[in-house]
């Protein structure tokens, strides 16, 4: 009798498992290519407000049918827990299915935190010192999903009859 009234309702809850899996939308993914900071002199008290930071990065919309529209996106660079930048790299923009969009920028002068206290350089010469420094490139943005319906078209020299 439980086989009778379990085995229908697995087999739906399967199906709906392997459904949602290949339906949902994939999130964004990111890919550093280049991140430098050039210009930054152990000899300065708080040498980070004179630095600036550049990289590349690409944005890659994994999905297939699934248009990612970007209201806006935040760039920060953080040096450990020390947020050293930050920069608006996007307004809003939106990003087809399959596609790559690549973000090149440099964050420098009024971008660069002021508020670095003397005991982060401090710890940032250590570290330049030792041969590692670490930086941390985080990206904040409210993104929506929207489908894309793809459809038959028909070609545009096609014969009349």
């Amino acid at each position: 009798m439980c086989a009778i009234f379990l085995t229908p309702i697995i087999a739906l809850g399967l199906i709906f498992l392997i459904l949602w899996l290949g339906l949902r939308p994939h999130a964004p993914k990111f890919h550093i290519h280049e991140f430098s900071v050039p210009g930054l002199s152990l000899g300065q008290p708080n040498g980070f407000q004179n630095a600036s930071v550049s990289f590349n990065v690409t944005a890659r919309n994994p999905n297939r049918r699934v248009r990612i529209l970007y209201e806006s996106l935040d760039g920060s660079v953080y040096y450990r827990d020390y947020q050293v930048g930050s920069v608006l790299l996007l307004n809003s923009f939106k990003q087809d299915p399959k596609n790559t969009t690549t973000l090149q920028y440099e964050v420098s002068g009024a971008m660069m935190m002021s508020t670095v206290s003397n005991q982060s350089w401090a710890e940032f010469t250590n570290d330049r010192e030792r041969g590692t420094v670490i930086f941390r490139l985080q990206f904040k943005s409210v993104i929506q999903y929207q489908k894309v319906h793809v459809g038959f078209k028909a070609p545009s020299d096609a014969c009349q009859l």
